[in-house]
Parts: structure tokens; sequence; C-alpha cells
């Protein structure tokens, strides 16, 4: 199984000739980062927990992976919030639902996670640096590796995000225009959330702006908006018949969250890094005088500090 993100990053020279990455630091290298820098202890669940459970712990916890693991807490890989997004209409997960379970949402969020997961997903141990986890996020174009103990029992979770704010304070010395994404995902208030989830899975993002009639960006919808839709028992309240296709015909601006993050193309990277970490959304709408011209992300400023350019 392929495990990279549908987002391309081959426009930064991000890995060495021998595969390792061009960042290097004696100061952040050290054996035993992985233990250090990874979230404890990690969200876990069994391959047999129900899907529901899962969304509703992740909810709870405000996760956006389970580390899921055979009998006798071995681990057995991952189930992310891009595979929750595939099966619940996004891509060809969805296909599950439709054949197995004719439609049917209380059938469809009781599968097994072990079923959707990502079996063999790859993982740190404790011992292991920084520079490994950051080859791996940059040979695999992923965002997130579990980190294992003896006999290969998870015991966190390292994140760009976690990355990121291990290396707080680091200079970039560029400006946000640089490392800018040059287009806006866009979704109107009008659109379905099955639409809406579509497209943010094409797309390899979690989140999507939302506009009015006006053509003006009022907000945005991201994952956690739609995990609480499930977990919290509305999606099942809207499905009358019973059918997960039903619960997804609501309107997107019914998710819509207000408050994201506005930055000008000109601020510095650094600056811009730490309002997204502050802010804990992960990435920012990116402005040209009051033009919004694009989008950053937390992995583009990690692609940006690792390419040394």
């Amino acid at each position: 199984m392929s495990f990279r993100s549908p987002r391309r990053v081959d426009h930064y020279r991000v890995l060495r000739s021998d595969g390792k990455p061009s960042f290097s630091s004696s100061k952040y290298v050290n054996e035993g980062d992985a233990e250090r820098v990874s979230s404890k202890p990690p969200v876990t669940g069994s391959k047999t927990l129900p899907l529901i459970e899962a969304l509703k712990i992740m909810s709870e916890k405000k996760v956006r992976s389970v580390v899921v693991k055979e009998p006798r807490d071995k681990y057995w890989g991952v189930l992310l919030v891009e595979d929750v997004l595939n099966y619940l209409g996004g891509g060809e997960l969805y296909d599950i639902v439709l054949n197995r379970f004719d439609g049917d949402i209380n059938k469809a969020i009781n599968i097994s996670i072990g079923e959707i997961g990502r079996k063999g997903f790859p993982f740190v141990r404790i011992t292991d640096k920084l520079d490994k986890v950051v080859g791996l996020f940059l040979s695999e174009q992923i965002d997130l590796v579990p980190v294992v103990g003896n006999e290969e029992r998870p015991i966190g979770v390292i994140s760009v995000h976690d990355v990121l704010r291990y290396l707080r304070g680091l200079k970039i010395g560029r400006k946000v225009k640089d490392a800018t994404i040059g287009f806006i995902p866009l979704a109107s208030y009008s659109s379905t959330l099955r639409e809406t989830i579509k497209q943010m899975s094409n797309s390899g993002l979690r989140f999507i702006f939302v506009k009015n009639e006006a053509d003006q960006i009022i907000g945005y919808v991201d994952y956690r908006a739609i995990i609480n839709y499930f977990a919290s028992g509305q999606a099942i309240k809207n499905s009358l018949k019973g059918s997960l296709e039903e619960s997804l015909m609501i309107s997107v601006g019914e998710l819509v969250r207000t408050g994201m993050l506005v930055v000008s193309e000109d601020t510095m990277l650094e600056q811009a890094l730490e309002l997204m970490l502050d802010k804990n959304d992960g990435f920012a709408l990116i402005t040209k005088g009051d033009k919004p011209v694009g989008i950053l992300t937390e992995y583009d400023v990690f692609l940006s500090l690792m390419s040394g350019e």
C-alpha cells in the first residue's frame, strides 16, 4: 500500500542524494529524539474497535489518528482522518458502504477500524533521532508517524506539528509568499457535505474554506467538524431513512467555523509559524493586500525549513 499524500513536494530540494534530509543541526538531532518530541500517550484502539467509537475518541481527544494495535498491544498500523473521510464519502472506500452495507448508516459506522485503517504504516522507535523522523516525513510524504517502544508497543505519535513545535525559534529567513500554495480550496455554503468531503479527499487537505453567494470567504470546515458531526450522533439524526448518503446531504454551511487565521504574504515565515502553532489549526489563508491569494499549511512551513535553501 502507498502511504503518500496526493500533495506533491518536488518543488523543494529536501532530500540529499543519500536520502537524508537537507536539514541538520547537532543541537536538534540526538538519539532518543523520537521519544522526546512525540505526543504521549497515543490514542490507541484494537483492530476490532467500531469506527463510531473511534470517532468519539478522536472527537474527545481532539486528534486526527488512532494507533491500531494487535493483541498484546503490538503495533499494527493507524487509522488516519484521511481514511475516515475516504470511507464516509470521499473516495473508493465508500464502495464498502454502498456494496457491503447497502448504504445503511448504522452498519457503516460500526465497521471495525482494522478494515479501513493502514496496516504496516511507517513508524519510528523511541531511540531514533529526529533526522530519521524527518526523513520518513519527506520520503513517504506523510506528516505523522507512530513511535514504538519495547516489543513494538506504541508509546506516542510524532506529527509535523510536534516537530515544528520542537524546532520553534529556528530562523527560516523567508517570507510567507515563498512557501504559499497558490490556490484556495473552496466550497459554496450550499454545497453538500458529501461534495465537500470528496473535494477535501481529492485535494489531500483536511480543511476547506467556505464562500457565500457573493464569493466572499466566510469561514471554513475542517476534519474536526466532520468527525464531531458523526461522533455527536447528529449524522444519524439527519438520516431519517437510515441512509449514510442522506446524512451527507446537509449543507456544508451547517458545519462552517469562523475565526480562521489570515496572514499577509509579506509576513516572515517564522512569525506565521508562531501564529499557526498558537492557534493550533495547522493552516492559514494568505492575502495580498485585502485579496486572498493562497494557503499556507504547517507542512509547507516544514518543507521550507527542511529544504535549507
